[in-house]
């Protein structure tokens, strides 16, 4: 599962980076590999919040608790800069 984690910050540090250079381009069609990028990062964030909150509602200690909520406001706050990357991207 940590693998996931840094793919999925490894994604919004590169989004984060493109995301002025795209929005310059905004009138250009993105590719299919980057349509297909952006839905696959989508998917992991989404994957990473429902873990978060699982992980809070039964983690049977504080420490388990407390990461889920970390992941769950570390990958919404992810997959609000893909959703906007992607809407600027049409």
């Amino acid at each position: 599962m940590l693998g996931i984690k840094r793919l999925g910050l490894l994604a919004a540090l590169v989004l984060v980076g493109i995301a002025p250079a795209a929005a310059a381009q905004a009138a250009v069609q993105p590719s299919q590999q980057d349509t297909q990028y952006l839905q696959a990062i989508h998917q992991v964030n989404l994957f990473e919040i429902t873990v978060g909150d699982l992980a809070q509602e039964k983690g049977q200690n504080q420490g388990v608790k407390d990461l889920g909520a970390r992941f769950k406001t570390d990958h919404t706050q992810l997959d609000e800069t893909v959703q906007q990357t992607a809407s600027q991207l049409g």
